[in-house]
Order: structure tokens, then sequence, then C-alpha cells
């Protein structure tokens, strides 16, 4: 992750419903090098055993204050 970081994005999708116990690597990933945080479910099918379904995984709290706050100054 670090290599892609190097080029230059802005987030890290830190929540994904199959990675719930790395999640807390991805924040603190994030946090080290002042990215704001993403989630996403990789949505295929509906309960595919494999990716969450719409609406499993969002942002809340500050995560979603800071992604917001990324949106408006855009």
């Amino acid at each position: 992750p670090e290599d892609i970081i190097d080029l230059g994005v802005d987030g890290l999708e830190a929540i994904y419903p199959t990675h719930r116990d790395k999640e807390m690597i991805y924040r603190q990933l994030a946090s080290k090098h002042n990215l704001f945080i993403t989630g996403g479910t990789d949505f295929h099918a509906y309960d595919d055993g494999r990716h969450g379904n719409i609406g499993d995984t969002y942002l809340a709290g500050k995560d979603l204050e800071i992604f917001l706050k990324v949106l408006n100054e855009r």
C-alpha cells in the first residue's frame, strides 16, 4: 500500500466487509499519511458470500465529516 500512497492518493479504503480484521491497520496507515478514510462493498450480487451488499458498508461520524469536508473543498 505504501507504494501506491507515494504516488499521491488522497484517501484509503479502510472499511471493507472482508477486511474487518485489518481495518485498524488501514486506519493507522491513513492517519500516518494524512489520508481520509473511504469504505466500500465491491458489490457484485446480493448475498454472494464474497462481497458486501449495498448499504452494508458506510462512513459515519468523524470519517464521514472528514470525507464530506474534502469533497466540499474540491
